[in-house]
């Protein structure tokens, strides 16, 4: 969708870095309150840089991959850290590891990696408005 063949890939480029700088943000209130680990912050600054350079650029495949690696360990070591506390620490601390997998064995089904990142973001998403719930309470 970001590729700069599509004519309309700067707007999906730019909503990408947007939501990295909001992530940035967002995942150093979650660190300072020990919601997050770093990793949730590196991963969102993976995002911006997946925004900044299109799936053309050789940087492109090492952030995009980075951002899922490092937000599915952020929600592993924080699934971890909640286990005594929280029943739904099972949901994250098995989950991330599950995501991934499903995402390296869609990789090998499908054409293209539109699919197998839909379930890591769908994941990731997941975790976010928990995230945002949490904060609520």
């Amino acid at each position: 969708m970001g590729s700069i063949k599509n004519p309309i890939g700067y707007a999906f480029n730019s909503l990408l870095i947007l939501l990295g700088i909001t992530g940035i943000g967002f995942g150093i209130e979650g660190l300072k309150e020990k919601r997050a680990t770093i990793l949730f912050s590196l991963g969102m600054l993976s995002l911006l840089l997946v925004g900044i350079f299109p799936e053309e650029y050789k940087p492109h495949s090492f952030f995009a991959l980075s951002f899922y690696i490092l937000l599915l360990a952020d929600i592993f070591i924080c699934g971890l850290r909640m286990v005594q506390k929280k029943k739904s620490a099972i949901i994250w601390l098995l989950g991330s590891p599950i995501a991934f997998i499903i995402m390296l064995y869609l990789t090998g089904i499908f054409k293209g990696l539109a699919i197998p990142e839909l379930v890591g973001a769908a994941f990731i998403n997941a975790w976010i408005v928990y995230l945002t719930l949490e904060v609520e309470k």
